[in-house]
């Protein structure tokens, strides 16, 4: 009975551990998602300011007053994007050149 029980309790240790990290995972994906949603929408907002539509009744979202906002967003977000593409390149390169020193 006592390994029955021990068995569970690492059974719902491991299950435990899963989810921590899926929850990880869904907040990382979460915070990339948002800076890509800004920016967009910074670039949308930009857009918007340099070739205003021709129709009056459509309407546009504002999300930020000024035009100097969205340049700051967008330039931020585009950096952000930029060093975390840049960051995976590297570590893709440094991991291919790691399999072919030990598999070759």
């Amino acid at each position: 009975m006592r390994h029955f029980i021990g068995s569970i309790l690492i059974g719902l240790a491991a299950v435990i551990r899963g989810l921590h990290h899926a929850l990880i995972f869904m907040m990382l994906i979460g915070i990339g998602m948002g800076i890509f949603l800004a920016t967009l929408l910074a670039f949308m907002d930009l857009v918007n300011v340099a070739v205003p539509s021709m129709t009056p009744e459509q309407d546009v979202i504002d999300v930020f007053k000024k035009p100097v906002w969205s340049v700051v967003v967008f330039v931020l977000g585009a950096a952000t994007m930029w060093l975390g593409i840049q960051k995976m390149y590297l570590e893709d390169k440094k991991e291919r050149k790691e399999y072919k020193k030990n598999f070759g």
